[in-house]
């Protein structure tokens, strides 16, 4: 329920000020880019993606992905070779002519990667589209395996087709949520993907083993060696909104106040009654009504 001027929104017991969500993501952004940036003192490394780059939504070959179109400066590992020319390699040494991986340094590379992670999938689910299901937005894969990819880019901009599963398991029909994401997040993901990714996917087969490796290759949201599950991604967006917004908000808090934010200040309306923002959510708006109309008798 928003209050007269739609400055504070009242949901689920909770309330919150536009000002502090718009804040907030700001926030989130300038704490991702910070912590993208710090592994290169603060200078980001040189990216090439083709402006004309149309991914091929249709492929299903095992392991394609835009990414094979895009390189970096220099184009292998760039981030391992910006590291060991600049000093600041400390993952491996030398002992005589034996390489030996410094455990403790890998490790922290790690945490910070996954910080890195916490806060793209945090960012995709606030601010790019209506909110998916936690196990829906978990399943987000870079490149072709046994299923094919559901994050493209074309013509600069990345984009989600995601699968409501418990829509489709409900009806029997696929149902689908087609996303691009904003342009600020679109640079700081594959910015992620071509820059950090490779040298994560090295350190994660050496920390954790194959599996891990196969997870880095395959999915967008893994965190030491492991893929995020529902669970664990309503922890980060609780953590990460109290630091940045000052309310601790899981999935199905902000899912509705995402909706109401929608239908407030971006409703178009569609067939049958229904609104692009509920349906987009994976519902139709009865639905949606009748659980806003439970949510405000607790």
């Amino acid at each position: 329920m928003w209050n007269e001027d739609f400055s504070v929104l009242q949901c689920r017991g909770i309330q919150l000020r536009l000002r502090s969500l718009l804040d907030g993501l700001q926030s989130m952004v300038s704490s991702l880019r910070t912590e993208l940036y710090s592994f290169t003192d603060g200078n980001p490394l040189e990216c090439h993606i083709p402006k004309d780059l149309a991914d091929d939504l249709t492929s299903t070959h095992r392991g394609d992905s835009w990414m094979l179109s895009a390189r970096t400066n220099p184009r292998e590992q760039a981030l391992m070779r910006y590291m060991t020319s600049n000093g600041t390699w400390n993952l491996t040494t030398i002992d005589g002519n034996k390489l030996n991986w410094n455990l403790l340094a890998c490790e922290g590379f790690m945490c910070k990667a996954a910080r890195i992670v916490g806060l793209i999938s945090a960012l995709v689910h606030m601010g790019a589209g209506p909110p998916s299901r936690g196990k829906d937005q978990m399943d987000d894969q870079i490149s072709n395996g046994i299923q094919p990819r559901n994050l493209y880019l074309s013509f600069g901009r990345l984009l989600t087709i995601r699968r409501h599963t418990k829509s489709t398991h409900a009806t029997g029909l696929d149902a689908f949520t087609i996303c691009y994401l904003p342009t600020v997040l679109t640079d700081l993901i594959t910015y992620y993907l071509l820059v950090i990714r490779p040298l994560e996917r090295v350190v994660g087969e050496v920390l954790y083993g194959t599996e891990a490796a196969n997870f880095y290759d395959l999915y967008l949201y893994v965190r030491h060696g492991k893929r995020m599950t529902s669970d664990a991604f309503t922890d980060v967006l609780k953590d990460l909104t109290k630091k940045h917004m000052g309310v601790p908000l899981s999935l199905n808090p902000i899912r509705h106040i995402i909706i109401a934010f929608q239908r407030a200040f971006v409703e178009s309306g569609m067939p049958h009654g229904n609104s692009i923002a509920d349906l987009m959510a994976g519902h139709t708006t009865a639905t949606a009504e009748k659980t806003a109309a439970a949510a405000q008798s607790l």
